[in-house]
């Protein structure tokens, strides 16, 4: 073959399985995304509904973004729980609560917990617009 049409078909190969990773990467990051599972996920999972102990968070309990410090205790941010509601002008309330016994305890902060990492440190975005539930991030620029 001469060098000319070698190096045009390398090209177009390189162009082809670059395109091919494009739209793999293009999957992967939509898949990340969704809410729904593929069929090669669901053929990964396991019912195991007898294995567990379940637990409920009771209905009456508003919740933001749910963090496990650990086993028995979750973390997050509330505008409502048993005994108390925020007001329109009120930040929520960071409380944990131990999925065993069902106790609420108010950690002292207040705000939306967006994260807390494995050292105990919280991530906090606090602002007088929390209450309105279509508060975006980058409203608190």
């Amino acid at each position: 073959m001469r060098t000319w049409i070698k190096q045009a078909f390398v090209i177009f190969l390189l162009n082809f399985v670059c395109s091919v990773h494009a739209e793999d990467i293009t999957e992967l990051v939509a898949g990340a995304t969704s809410d729904r599972f593929t069929e090669e996920e669901k053929a990964r999972f396991t019912e195991a509904t007898d294995r567990f102990k379940k637990y409920e968070i009771p209905k009456d309990i508003k919740i933001n973004t749910i963090n496990w410090p650990d086993n028995e205790h979750l973390v997050f941010s509330s505008r409502k729980y048993p005994g108390w509601q925020a007001k329109s002008d009120e930040m929520s309330r960071v409380i944990t609560y131990n999925v065993k016994t069902g106790a609420i305890a108010d950690t002292g902060y207040r705000g939306l917990a967006m994260c807390l990492n494995h050292l105990g440190d919280l991530l906090l975005a606090q602002s007088d617009k929390e209450s309105r539930p279509e508060v975006r991030l980058i409203e608190y620029q």
